[in-house]
């Protein structure tokens, strides 16, 4: 397989190695961090136009994170040597092997510019779509009903993930959990089955906030939080983060909890002021068992 780096020469660019490595040794890593880390959110079909097309600055900026993922893969293995006396490692009178705590730290190091790269790099992608159209699939598949993009979320959904393509790709099943379970079902039947964003701003308004503030107490919450390990292993895979919000700093209260409830109330108002609009001034077109219209002076026959 073919990769975006095909040199150590054009490797030395992105990463600190020594220039006499064996090329076809390290190539294999530079295969596997492609394959792990860039085509699932580049897209194959992206990739292998950037192979060809050398002065594309988009390709930059995915070297400058494949270069550094593929060097963390491979510092582990290029740590020891693998021989006839089993697993050894190299000592001469000027050179001694680092300790376990240094490898930790630089390959831990590796991996925070790699992901950092690559959110860069799928920051240019976004911003310059139109010049790629080989990610359109790819950038469908990467949004949900109600959010397009990292940006559309934090704008629309009123969290802030510091506008990371990478942040929002990895919290995505957990909105589109949202939106199924939650967000659609607070909708009547009609609607729900035909829902388009751009027909009520007040409604999609309410529905994205709603789902923002729902996703964002759920990965803040103490239940819910991952247990992260120490050390290298904890960037292996990238991990999205969100900061959490307290009202009240005593008893650290999830403020995004309250803010679920107020664009979930914000919403029902929504719902009731279209319908009065669609039926005619004063009445209300459904009378369902989330929404019945109580009359104080009533009484029941």
């Amino acid at each position: 397989m073919e990769t975006l780096i095909k040199s150590i020469e054009e490797l030395q660019k992105y990463v600190k190695i020594n220039k006499s490595t064996d090329f076809e040794t390290y190539q294999q890593f530079l295969i596997d961090a492609q394959d792990k880390y860039i085509t699932p959110y580049i897209g194959q079909s992206l990739i292998d136009k950037l192979i060809t097309e050398t002065a594309d600055k988009l390709r930059s900026h995915i070297c400058r994170a494949l270069g550094p993922f593929s060097l963390a893969l491979a510092t582990d293995e290029f740590s020891i040597n693998v021989g006839e006396s089993g697993h050894t490692v190299t000592r001469t009178e000027k050179l001694a092997p680092a300790s376990d705590a240094k490898i930790a730290k630089a390959t831990e190091s590796l991996f925070n510019r790699g992901w950092s790269n690559l959110d860069n790099a799928l920051r240019y992608l976004q911003s310059n779509i139109a010049n790629y159209p080989e990610w359109k699939d790819v950038s469908i598949s990467i949004s949900t009903r109600l959010f397009d993009n990292a940006t559309e979320f934090q704008e629309k959904g009123l969290v802030d993930i510091d506008n990371s393509p990478l942040t929002f790709h990895h919290l995505r099943m957990l909105v589109l959990r949202i939106e199924t379970s939650e967000t659609f079902k607070l909708l009547p039947d009609d609607m729900k089955n035909n829902f388009d964003k751009s027909a009520s701003e007040d409604i999609t308004t309410s529905m994205q906030a709603y789902t923002g503030s729902r996703v964002a107490a759920l990965h803040t919450s103490q239940s819910t939080k991952t247990q992260r390990t120490s050390g290298a292993q904890s960037q292996i895979e990238f991990k999205p983060i969100i900061r959490p919000l307290y009202s009240d700093m005593q008893y650290t209260g999830n403020y995004f909890d309250e803010q679920a409830d107020f664009w979930r109330n914000t919403l029902d108002e929504a719902l009731i002021a279209a319908e009065k609009k669609e039926a005619g001034e004063g009445t209300v077109k459904y009378n369902s068992s989330e929404r019945r219209i109580f009359v104080a002076t009533a009484t029941r026959s």
